[in-house]
């Protein structure tokens, strides 16, 4: 441990101080006509958060002589390492990451990479998040920049020389004098009111349609998601009561909440054009940027759908090609029942003690639906039972309601006259499990082949409207 400490320490100076030795010899200011600073701000943070880890990793080193909690040092030796690793990266970013200027081309550097763009490559800029984007005739993306980087308004302005008036959008964020001139000031808010006035007109236009199409699809997700929540609760064992519960009470909220949105939708019209386009602006397919925004937002949603499902799929594969003990391979263990429990909720299960045993046996929720509950009437403390086990592998755990610190499954139970869960009972309820899986498995599966069916389609969409765009502040 101690080796570790002063080893982590010792990496973490020397990367630092090479950094810093880099840094002061680059020579992009000879090589480039113009390039990007460092944001002094986060370069402090980052300096920060470098040397309070690297300080704790230090005084770890001198902790270790007068403590030996092992477990308390590598949480602090955990945490602090990631920090200190995170600071260094943010110091790097700021510090070697740039945009340049050289003639006609952009070089963008990014860690070990420089990627260079010609200037003649771009068609348009667009706002996206904190940053500006820089986009070519297909709408595809060049580069990215943060409205927070230093000499911004210098870097714009100089691409703004090169192709003047050939940019959509870039005379908009690059700076002027004109710009506190307040007749130019007047053209432009005039020119603004103009497009959102244009966009809310065509709002207005097509609000009826849209007042259907709102209306049928939050209609359709009701009568078919509160049926499907419904019978997957049911699958699942639930019991009919408490789905039927929650089955009115969706029913209840979709009743009060599609005629609300609505209402509040029609309430909007009131409002003038200029307040319908400012807010519905990038609704507009006609907008620049607009159709890249729902591209983007449908690919991303795509993407989280695919990473899910595979990672569900996998799950539920596993699960779904497991087997069933064979009844020959249970270990019976007999003894006199001195308590059972039986929990409910998420984490159901029913837990059974015997006299003179230290541990505690349970029945998994997957199971629990088959067992014969006349066991609670018809076993008392004391009768001698028989459950079967398909090992003896026991757990630890803590609880207030009992003396005993382990646990393990059982799988069948029986007494002298009766069995309460037999070998049958558990074969049915593994079977119902290995549906139940498959079910899942299929419907993830469904799910990935829907999102990468998606992804193409939204790109073709995106490719043919992209083109039609033309309204821009």
């Amino acid at each position: 441990m101690l080796i570790i400490f002063i080893t982590t320490a010792l990496i973490l100076l020397t990367a630092y101080l090479l950094m810093i030795i880099f840094y002061k010899n680059s020579d992009k200011k000879i090589i480039y006509e113009f390039s990007t600073g460092p944001a002094k701000l986060f370069v402090v943070l980052s300096n920060i958060f470098f040397w309070l880890s690297f300080i704790i990793i230090s005084l770890e080193i001198v902790i270790y002589f007068f403590t030996r909690n092992e477990f308390a040092l590598w949480i602090v030796y955990g945490i602090f390492a990631f920090v200190a690793i995170l600071g260094l990266l943010m110091l790097y970013d700021n510090l070697f990451n740039y945009e340049a200027i050289k003639s006609n081309d952009l070089y963008v550097h990014r860690f070990f990479t420089t990627k260079t763009i010609s200037i003649s490559e771009i068609r348009q800029v667009d706002i996206e998040g904190l940053g500006l984007v820089f986009l070519d005739k297909d709408g595809n993306k060049l580069m990215g920049i943060s409205i927070e980087t230093p000499g911004i308004d210098t870097f714009l302005s100089l691409i703004n020389e090169r192709k003047k008036g050939e940019i959509i959008n870039l005379d908009i964020f690059v700076r002027t004098p004109e710009d506190d001139d307040e007749e130019a000031i007047t053209q432009y808010e005039s020119k603004v009111n103009d497009v959102l006035s244009q966009i809310g007109q065509d709002y207005r236009k097509e609000y009826p349609n849209n007042r259907i199409k709102f209306k049928i699809i939050s209609i359709l997700l009701a009568v078919i998601g509160i049926p499907a929540l419904s019978i997957t609760l049911l699958l699942l064992g639930r019991d009919i009561i408490s789905v039927l519960t929650i089955t009115l009470l969706l029913t209840t909220v979709a009743l009060i909440t599609i005629p609300l949105n609505i209402s509040k939708m029609d309430k909007e019209l009131k409002n003038d054009d200029i307040w319908l386009g400012n807010k519905y602006y990038f609704q507009n397919k006609m907008v620049v940027g607009s159709n890249r925004r729902k591209f983007k937002s449908t690919r991303n949603f795509c993407i989280f759908i695919i990473v899910f499902g595979v990672f569900f799929a996998i799950i539920t594969t596993v699960a779904s090609l497991q087997q069933p003990t064979v009844i020959d391979d249970f270990i019976p263990i007999t003894g006199k029942l001195e308590y059972y429990q039986r929990t409910s909720g998420k984490n159901e299960y029913l837990a059974i003690a015997l006299e003179g045993m230290a541990t505690e046996y349970r029945l998994s929720s997957v199971y629990v639906d088959g067992f014969d509950d006349s066991f609670f009437d018809e076993v008392k403390k004391g009768d001698i039972i028989t459950i079967y086990l398909n090992d003896l592998n026991e757990k630890e755990f803590h609880s207030n309601s009992t003396d005993r610190k382990k646990w393990a499954n059982f799988y069948m139970l029986t007494t002298e006259t009766k069995e309460y869960f037999s070998y049958e009972d558990y074969i049915n309820e593994f079977n119902n499990n290995i549906k139940m899986a498959f079910i899942m498995m299929v419907g993830s599966i469904a799910f990935i082949i829907g999102a990468i069916v998606a992804m193409p389609i939204s790109y073709k969409l995106y490719k043919k409207r992209v083109r039609e765009e033309h309204l821009s502040l």
